[in-house]
């Protein structure tokens, strides 16, 4: 009975001392190793929530959060908002522009993907 209680209370305090954190990206590579030219196990996508392992450093690029297959792995500090509750949370910042949106704006513009006509014409005459 005391080994249950004890560790339960073992496991409890293990969630206490988690952060969460939310991704503000379209896409958030998770490396498996704290550098970018390492395997890439999973893409989070933006509004996930990720559990972050260890308290980062305030100066690390790479934050350690868990994946789905619940093991480590390391994400771009940009691509993460951490939630702290405290006010180091109001300091942080977030990206103006986000580096990983490949998608176009809608609706599309009247001259995409050509042009001119008529240019499209002369490409469609030429390759015909």
């Amino acid at each position: 009975m005391k080994i249950t209680i004890s560790l339960l209370a073992l496991l409890l305090s293990f969630c206490a001392y988690s952060l969460e954190g939310v991704i503000t990206v379209l896409e958030a590579p998770a490396w498996k190793q704290p550098n970018q030219s390492s395997v890439i196990v999973q893409y989070f996508r933006k509004g996930d929530t990720v559990t972050i392992i260890d308290i980062p450093i305030t100066n690390s690029r790479f934050i350690p959060v868990w994946d789905k297959l619940a093991k480590p792995a390391f994400i771009d500090a940009k691509h993460v908002k951490v939630y702290t509750a405290d006010t180091t949370e109001l300091r942080t910042k977030s990206l103006n522009q986000d580096p990983t949106d490949y998608r176009l704006d809608e609706p599309l513009p009247d001259n995409y993907p050509i042009s001119h006509k008529q240019e499209g014409n002369i490409w469609y005459k030429i390759n015909r």
